[in-house]
Order: structure tokens, then C-alpha cells, then sequence
């Protein structure tokens, strides 16, 4: 009996390891989508023509 509720235990795990892994990448991918600069003249490095495109 113990030992399937140590199974389980271990499979629970794995299961939030692998949900915290995508919210990680996810984040990161926002990250890298969303991080434009501005200058002090309100220009920034966001290229629309460039992003239609991709």
C-alpha cells in the first residue's frame, strides 16, 4: 500500500515539474516577444513591416 502511494507521489511531482518547466518557457517567450526599447525621443526598436512578416 505504501508503495503506491509513493508512485503516486512521484508521479504527482513530475506532473507540477513539467507544468512549472512550460509556465517557465512561456514566460520566457513573452518576455523576448514584448521587451522593445525606447529612447528619450519615443522611438522604438519595434519593426512592424518585420513582424507582419513573421
Amino acid at each position: 500500500m505504501s508503495e503506491d502511494k509513493e508512485k503516486e507521489y512521484k508521479r504527482r511531482l513530475e506532473e507540477v515539474d513539467n507544468e512549472l518547466l512550460w509556465y517557465e518557457n512561456n514566460i520566457k517567450k513573452q518576455r523576448i516577444s514584448y521587451n522593445y526599447k525606447f529612447d528619450n525621443c519615443g522611438y522604438s526598436n519595434f519593426d512592424p513591416e518585420k513582424e507582419a512578416i513573421d
